[in-house]
Order: C-alpha cells, then sequence, then structure tokens
C-alpha cells in the first residue's frame, strides 16, 4: 500500500509535503493537474474567497473517474440545490469560488478489482484530509476507529457521517 501511495501522488503534491507547505493556498492551487482525467484518482476542492484573501476551505474527494466527478460539483442544479455544507459555504457569498487541483492518480499498470480499488481511493483519500488538514484530527480518528478491521467497500467518506459505520 506504501508504494502504492508513492506512486499515486502526483509530483507537485510530494513537492508539497517535502517542503511541509500543507497549508499554503498559493502552493495548494499551484499544483494543477488535468481535472479532466478520466480515471480513479483523488482531487482538492479549494474554496476561496475572492474579497478575503486569508479565507479558504478544502475538501479532498476521489471518484474512479475524476472528470466525471468534477462535472457533477460544477452542475449549476447541483451548485445551486445541494444542501451540503460545502455548497451552502460556496452560495453563501458571491465572492466564493471554487479551484480543483488533481492530488493523485491511480497508475494505470495496477490491475485491481472493484472492491481493492475502492479501498485504496480511500486509504488514500483518508490520507490526503489528514496530510492536508481538510477534516479535524477528532473527526478523522472517529472515521479510522470505526473503520478497523471492516471493509470499506465502495463507500465514500465524504457521504457519510464520520460515525457511520461503512456498508454499502
Amino acid at each position: 500500500m506504501l508504494a502504492l501511495l508513492e506512486r499515486a501522488f502526483r509530483k507537485p503534491v510530494k513537492q508539497l509535503i517535502a517542503e511541509e507547505s500543507y497549508t499554503d493556498k498559493t502552493k495548494l492551487l499551484a499544483i494543477g493537474g488535468d481535472i479532466k482525467h478520466n480515471a480513479p484518482g483523488h482531487y482538492m476542492d479549494v474554496l476561496i474567497d475572492k474579497a478575503d484573501d486569508t479565507w479558504s476551505k478544502l475538501y479532498i474527494r476521489q471518484g474512479e473517474h475524476v472528470k466525471i466527478r468534477i462535472e457533477y460539483h460544477k452542475k449549476r442544479t447541483v451548485l445551486k440545490n445541494k444542501n451540503a455544507l460545502h455548497y451552502r459555504l460556496l452560495r453563501s457569498k458571491p465572492s466564493r469560488c471554487y479551484k480543483y487541483v488533481l492530488l493523485a492518480t491511480i497508475p494505470e499498470d495496477e490491475q485491481l478489482d472493484t472492491e481493492t480499488l475502492a479501498q485504496v481511493l480511500d486509504v488514500i483519500e483518508m490520507y490526503g484530509r489528514l496530510l492536508f488538514q481538510a477534516l479535524p484530527l477528532k473527526t478523522l480518528r472517529k472515521v479510522l476507529a470505526s473503520w478497523y478491521g471492516t471493509t470499506p467497500a465502495r463507500a465514500r467518506m465524504h457521504d457519510r457521517q464520520p460515525t457511520e459505520p461503512t456498508s454499502r
């Protein structure tokens, strides 16, 4: 798993990790990457406020097809109607917007069955959330504790409550 983590994170992300610049908004946005990546991977949704340079929120997400997931988030109906905190924060001020960067991709030569791929995506997502402090440590510990010894088959961490067991 560690070898896969090393291969999955893109070079600009590894550089950020080496520099310990996890919270530098300018460097986070500079990660860039092809958000039209149509394969499994992880991306960061950085919410920023053009009127307040000190405000930002990070969301680490995953998808079996990154491009499709990001396109979903950008749909007007989703932006307008979804009640998740992420969308409410975005709608709360007209000066707020989102920027997406590609954090990691599952190497094409990895032959993973569906369940293993789901597990790998979840582990990398959790690691990214911990690394970039996208969730409070207390919340991450609860999620890890609830998952200990379980199989998070195809569950997505951002779609459930932190203490909800994985069962999809």
